[in-house]
């Protein structure tokens, strides 16, 4: 990680840890709030929805823990930075987020088959939950969309658990208002149905969080965006395969095969792979290497079967590109790599097609392909 990486992640850090703060002051005043109105009115939801701002306190205090260590500039044991402990910090959340609605639906199952004195509400019952349904959807709505402005998975998952939460001091709230006109008590059930809430909101968290940690690609339009740039580099004849890999929600780490004229002088190549590696980390992904391959196209036999290939190539929906093409008129070979896409189930069977093919038009040539699956 370069200093402008490392600066651009300080700044990002101290807005999460800002908003983290002000979490922590929400959840602990509904906290404390909520568990003391819910024990002296005996109201079971407004105490599940307490333990569920406790939950969220503790959430938010992890957020700050995983800022102030996915900030830390990269050492020899992590060279690329610490930036996914936000992904594994956010799987703490989730952790606690699904346990609190496990606990909450089996205490309200409990309370259906053992029923218990009907709650007491009164008119500070209903400030609270009005309190909660607005600082809950405010702070949820503002949490999103700082987490979607700064690319944090933490952040946004946090924004869309507080509107959840929203939901559920809305429905309390509902509960009351049909108690005091009514008479009915639906509270257990209404604690059943915040508490699957609950969970549901945990297991979509966490398989966000689950698959950040084993690692996603760039957006397609991020991506496609490189390699317009690298492709317009003077001299670049080709881009043979580009790789980013995500090491935090601004750590970008990639690597990118080009394909060159094969004559092309060592000095030439030096500064071409540096201009590519400087356009790159202006674009925000830091290349460790440039790949060449270089392709012979020097005589009109080499041009004329290399134009054969690719036609031939474009007519396979599993075939993304060729590249690196080598022809050798004496020995009667020729040899080039092939890009799977992930649609390709069977590797093996279009390389063979592909080949069939081109004896077709070349029966005297031995025809060497090597392949690759799109990353």
């Amino acid at each position: 990680m370069n200093l402008t990486d490392f600066m651009k992640n300080s700044s990002r850090n101290r807005l999460i840890i800002k908003y983290s703060l002000i979490g922590i002051a929400i959840n602990l005043f509904l906290f404390t709030g909520k568990l003391a109105i819910g024990l002296i009115i005996n109201a079971h939801a407004i105490i599940l929805d307490g333990l569920n701002s406790l939950s969220d306190f503790m959430s938010a205090i992890i957020s700050i823990f995983s800022a102030k260590i996915g900030g830390k500039r990269a050492d020899k044991s992590h060279p690329f930075g610490f930036g996914r402990m936000e992904y594994v910090c956010s799987m703490v959340i989730t952790a606690g987020v699904i346990f609190v609605g496990i606990q909450g639906l089996i205490n309200a199952v409990s309370s259906i088959i053992h029923p218990h004195e009907a709650p007491r509400y009164n008119t500070l019952s209903i400030i609270i939950m009005v309190i909660s349904f607005i600082s809950k959807l405010s702070y949820g709505l503002i949490m999103r969309h700082k987490g979607q402005k700064i690319n944090s998975t933490g952040m946004i998952l946090t924004g869309i658990d507080s509107m959840g939460d929203s939901l559920i001091a809305g429905s309390i709230l509902a509960g009351i208002l049909i108690y005091k006109l009514l008479g009915v008590d639906i509270e257990h059930y209404l604690c059943i149905i915040i508490a699957l809430f609950i969970i549901k909101t945990g297991l979509v968290m966490a398989g966000e969080c689950v698959t950040n940690i084993l690692g996603t690609g760039v957006k397609p339009e991020f991506k496609k965006e490189l390699l317009n740039l690298i492709t317009a580099e003077d001299g670049v004849l080709n881009v043979c395969n580009l790789v980013i890999h995500k090491y935090g929600e601004e750590v970008n780490v990639g690597a990118v095969d080009i394909e060159v004229d094969e004559n092309m002088k060592a000095s030439d190549i030096n500064k071409l792979t540096l201009r590519i590696k400087k356009k790159a980390l202006d674009h925000g992904v830091t290349l460790t290497s440039v790949g060449i391959t270089g392709t012979n196209t020097q005589t009109p036999e080499a041009v004329e079967m290399w134009d054969r290939v690719i036609e031939i190539a474009r007519k396979h929906p599993g075939i993304m590109r060729v590249h690196s093409f080598v022809y050798d008129p004496n020995a009667k070979i020729a040899a080039f790599f092939v890009v799977h896409d992930y649609s390709d189930k069977d590797y093996e069977k279009t390389k063979k097609n592909l080949m069939n093919e081109l004896y077709i038009f070349y029966p005297e040539y031995t025809f060497i392909i090597n392949s690759g699956i799109n990353v």
